[in-house]
């Protein structure tokens, strides 16, 4: 449940990001946002950090939700947002 994760790990920003928006402003907890097609964060808040890579193993500018989950320390559940093209099904059958 959003009360009790500690982040959210959000992968494919594309042009709506507004349950990313409102997760951080509602619960104040983190969001780190995964895309390497952008360049840039597309929106302004203090809890959401944008990090120009996507989820895949073995893909270019891409890696692991777990290799993530330790890069960035995080600590206990967390939500998990994923709409990259279809290719969500791909990475979850390997």
């Amino acid at each position: 449940s959003t009360e009790v994760s500690s982040c959210l790990f959000s992968y494919g920003i594309g042009h709506d990001f507004s349950f990313d928006l409102e997760y951080a402003s509602k619960y104040n907890n983190k969001v780190y946002m995964f895309d390497h097609t952008i360049d840039e964060c597309p929106c302004n808040h203090a809890n959401i950090h944008f990090i120009k890579e996507g989820l895949g193993i073995g893909v270019q500018n891409c890696n692991d939700f777990i290799e993530h989950y330790k890069q960035l320390g995080s600590i206990g559940d967390v939500i998990l947002k994923i709409d990259v093209e279809s290719a969500e099904y791909d990475y979850f059958e390997v």
